[in-house]
């Protein structure tokens, strides 16, 4: 990731869904297609990918800072 150009945010928010047309719409370069074979994975059946995130995350814990005199 450190080495797309890119940067690894366009990588991240393409986890986890089919990238498809986000790799298509940007362009990329025939070495660029040479180089994604190394890293293709597969296909993502859509039927098995649930509408709606299920996952929460937790609540952090809000900090709380006394500054006594």
């Amino acid at each position: 990731m450190d080495d797309h150009p890119g940067g690894d945010e366009v990588l991240l928010s393409a986890t986890g869904k089919d990238a498809t047309n986000d790799f298509e719409d940007v362009g990329h370069s025939d070495s660029a297609r040479e180089m994604m074979e190394k890293y293709y994975i597969g296909e993502i059946d859509s039927s098995t990918v649930p509408l709606k995130r299920t996952y929460v995350p937790p609540q952090q814990a809000l900090l709380n800072i006394s500054w006594a005199s």
